[in-house]
């Protein structure tokens, strides 16, 4: 071809002119089918088949918001179909993945999330591709295949026999039966029905998810986009070969990614059935555990001495994670100069200069500005701050890790042994009490987690990858992480002690998470409130003995006490002298009472009498028979 294609003539070439165009122009690394025909636009090549069903889905997925190619026209002929259309700017996640942050994948997600609710806004009773309804899902895949516009029932079928396929042999064997059975429980798991199909793209692999570099994602490739079980997205996006270099932060990532973009809903329809019963006994047991929980009590000694621990160290935190507080890290010089990526050295420090006294600059900006001279310098500073890049004596830009191997100690581990120290003392029982102690394996878990996290961030970032595309084009200044963490790990530190805290003194005023006594406490608890009665019991003894001694050793006293029980016998002695039965009134009382007068009861008296009676002696026999046991043994042992 000699003449070169032009974008503005598109529509005035003839179909033979394109293709010769199409045919000439290079092909994709990633695929022979796509051509990349100018800087805008591309060829797709398609079997005369299929480009009903891509160019409708195309539409369709248009029509309903969704950033992704436009077609700008089709050639077919009897043996070749090609489709022209924009091209995208961007990058596919194939390519991009392993470079990008946490940040950029909850960001990615999200949009992928938005696109899949949309998609699934749209529902049909019959399954296959939105023009001419053939099934040509890769789930679906058969010498013969699915009839066109097939519905739940059919593939539902499909499902259980390949589910349930061993051999060819067996296959033909149970085709011949007169009756095969195709209950539910000859495959578990496969339901008899589908639910009704949703639009789904069908192929959201990283090779068709494309990001702009403002951050935008695109879906490309709509060719095996129809209306299939709501579950085919999901398994679709583990449809690809993980490249090599993806690490295992790579991979953790993309799992992140499938499962907000399209995995929560798939994820409920399987796992709904063991979730939600468990969920109902779950809110029953808390419902149980809150209503029989003894009532809530003050606060103990040892857990207060614990929440004050933890007060302080949260007060100190809180103002380490201030801005302006003395130990805080000076601005980036970038952030205060307003300088990109690429400005030139001298710039930034001139510019630096102006925020100096005497507008001269210091002696540690000096020494800066000599090490500051290459992208990976401005990198080590970014993530590791100024004096790593200045005072780091074995250091070397040729190998990073150095750096890291310097920054890390003082900056990352000593903080974090600190705060396990924290968390150890106001955990331990002699201290903090039993409540408080039964949170330490959690509380140190939590804590290793949280230092984890921390260290992935610091080996992880990169100041430029992991930027917004407005800092890798040199538009925006960079951000200092060296800067951001030193003051977010205090403040982390200060969230996750008062979370602490709070456990810490629900559980030990048992408002919650109460753990009822053990058998073992029971008994102690027994034995304590014994021991404490017959403690009491003793010292009323030994206060009676004492007072007894006291008045027997005093004459006076002596003399007062004879003088008392002397009159007390003599009253008994008169007493005894008659029977209050022979009183008169007693008499009289009685032959009223015998003859059935005054409203007595004489049956109902005798009942009372034997009830008081039963009430008074109950237990006599069983003191008695423990008495006589003891008595008989003191002959024998003496």
């Amino acid at each position: 071809m000699t003449v070169a294609f032009l974008e503005e003539r598109l529509e005035g070439y003839t179909d033979s002119e394109l293709v010769e165009h199409i045919v000439s122009s290079p092909p994709c690394v990633s695929t022979s089918r796509v051509f990349h025909l100018s800087p805008n636009l591309i060829a797709k090549y398609y079997m005369p088949s299929e480009v009903e069903d891509a160019l409708k889905a195309t539409e369709v997925a248009r029509q309903l918001g969704i950033r992704g190619p436009s077609v700008r026209r089709i050639i077919e002929n009897e043996h070749n179909t090609y489709m022209i259309m924009d091209r995208i700017e961007g990058t596919t996640l194939d390519v991009a993945w392993k470079d990008l942050g946490w940040f950029m994948t909850v960001r990615l997600g999200l949009q992928l999330r938005r696109f899949v609710k949309t998609l699934r806004s749209i529902t049909s009773p019959t399954a296959g591709s939105l023009a001419t309804g053939e099934c040509r899902s890769f789930w679906l895949e058969d010498a013969y295949g699915l009839p066109a516009n097939s519905g739940p029932g059919e593939i539902a079928y499909f499902l259980r026999f390949w589910t349930n396929f061993t051999s060819m042999r067996r296959a033909i064997q149970a085709s011949k039966q007169p009756q095969v059975s195709d209950s539910p429980d000859s495959t578990v798991g496969v339901p008899m029905t589908i639910e009704p199909f949703v639009l789904t793209h069908h192929d959201l692999a990283p090779r068709n998810l494309l990001v702009s570099p403002s951050g935008q994602l695109s879906l490309l490739d709509w060719d095996l986009a129809g209306f299939y079980p709501v579950t085919f997205e999901y398994a679709a996006m583990y449809n690809f070969h993980i490249p090599q270099d993806w690490g295992l932060m790579a991979r953790l990532r993309w799992h992140l990614f499938v499962w907000i973009g399209v995995g929560i809903k798939s994820l409920l329809i399987f796992f709904a059935p063991v979730i939600i019963p468990r969920a109902i006994n779950f809110y029953r047991s808390l419902r149980v555990a809150l209503a029989s929980r003894p009532t809530p009590r003050p606060l103990p000694t040892n857990a207060s001495r614990a929440l004050n621990i933890l007060f302080v160290a949260i007060l100190l935190l809180l103002l380490l994670s201030l801005p302006f507080n003395p130990h805080a890290p000076a601005p980036s010089i970038f952030s205060l100069t307003r300088s990109r990526i690429n400005t030139p050295t001298d710039v930034i420090f001139n510019r630096l200069a102006r925020f100096r006294p005497g507008n001269r600059l210091t002696d540690a900006d000096t020494l800066l500005r000599s090490k500051l001279t290459s992208l990976g310098a401005r990198k080590v500073y970014l993530r590791y701050g100024p004096k790593a890049l200045t005072d780091c004596p074995f250091c070397s830009l040729d190998s990073v890790n150095t750096y890291l191997l310097y920054y890390l100690p003082f900056n990352t581990l000593i903080p974090h042994l600190v705060h396990m120290i924290i968390l150890g003392v106001v955990t331990s029982a002699p201290v903090a009490g039993r409540e408080a102690a039964s949170w330490r394996n959690k509380f140190t878990l939590a804590g290793l987690i949280l230092a984890a996290l921390d260290l992935y961030v610091v080996v992880s970032y990169d100041p430029v990858q992991s930027a917004s595309a407005a800092v890798r084009a040199g538009m925006t200044p960079p951000a200092s992480l060296y800067h951001r963490i030193t003051l977010l790990r205090p403040l982390a530190f200060a969230v996750f002690d008062s979370v602490c805290a709070g456990l810490i003194y629900v559980s030990a005023t048992q408002r919650f998470f109460f753990a009822p006594p053990s058998q073992a406490d029971q008994v102690d608890q027994l034995v304590s409130a014994a021991l404490t009665s017959l403690s009491g019991a003793s010292s009323k003894l030994h206060a009676t003995s004492v007072a007894r001694n006291a008045v027997v050793r005093d004459k006076v006293l002596k003399e007062r006490d004879d003088a008392y029980w002397r009159t007390v016998v003599a009253g008994e002695e008169d007493r005894s002298g008659g029977s209050i039965w022979e009183e008169e009134e007693v008499v009289r009382a009685m032959s009223r009472a015998m003859a059935g007068q005054g409203g007595v009861d004489l049956a109902q008296l005798g009942v009372n009498a034997t009830q008081y009676v039963n009430g008074v002696t109950a237990g006599l026999e069983s003191d008695q028979t423990g008495t006589g046991r003891s008595g008989g043994a003191e002959p024998r042992g003496s």
